[in-house]
């Protein structure tokens, strides 16, 4: 019997690889199957995973994340694609009922190390990226955008609502693009990415028509409506 899953791994992820034809309803049992096999390999863990070899609806797709980490006891934080239209990678963060919030701005999703040229980070909420933003990197959030490191790509808050409570926050500041709720942040220096810089933590957010940058201070936090 030929197996419909295949599975690979690669450091804090995975490569699920599913037959094309069988049912899906197979594919889950198969699922199943495998992950509760590793389960003390996995146990507790946060993965990444990519699915491949099928053409998976948002349903399956949410369906096989949630079989996973049941059966495995693991935490899937990213989903890794590639957008066929632009023929880049991208790091969706997983699709998970968020409990209301007087302030769905405070509620953020971390990712951990650098996002890299043409990697694209997706996010429901606010994000935190511990890491830089590198040259012709993506990261689109509902909320605020965070950056523990340069920001030296593309950061996109889709606030559509009281976009005056969002920001993007970056310790270097080298932007190829920002944008808050519809506005465009353009700055006097050209992106630029280097080993060792200088930090200058920054604070965007929109005043008015415009998005001001300033030092991260007190006073600049206030400003925050």
């Amino acid at each position: 019997m030929n197996s419909k899953v295949y599975i690979k791994s690669y450091k804090n992820g995975l490569t699920v690889n599913l037959d094309a034809e069988c049912p899906f309803t197979e594919i889950l049992d198969e699922i199943i199957k495998k992950f509760r096999e590793s389960r003390d390999f996995f146990k507790g863990g946060q993965i990444a995973v990519s699915y491949e070899g099928r053409k998976l609806a948002p349903g399956e797709e949410r369906a096989l994340t949630a079989t996973i980490e049941e059966a495995a006891d693991v935490t899937v934080l990213y989903i890794i694609g590639k957008d066929e239209e632009s023929d880049t990678n991208f790091k969706k963060a997983v699709d998970r009922p968020i409990p209301h919030r007087e302030d769905d701005a405070l509620y953020a999703r971390f990712y951990y190390g650098n996002v890299r040229k043409d990697d694209k980070i997706e996010s429901d909420c606010s994000v935190v990226i511990v890491g830089d933003v590198e040259p012709g990197a993506k990261v689109y959030a509902k909320g605020n955008i965070i950056v523990l490191g340069g920001l030296y790509g593309t950061a996109v808050s889709e606030a559509t609502t009281d976009i005056y409570k969002y920001f993007v926050a970056a310790m270097n500041l080298s932007a190829e693009k920002v944008m808050i709720g519809g506005h465009r942040y353009y700055s006097k220096e050209k992106a630029r990415w280097v080993v060792r810089p200088k930090m200058s933590p920054k604070l965007l957010y929109v005043s008015g028509n415009d998005i001001i940058a300033e030092n991260i201070t007190l006073e600049a936090l206030q400003n925050l409506k």
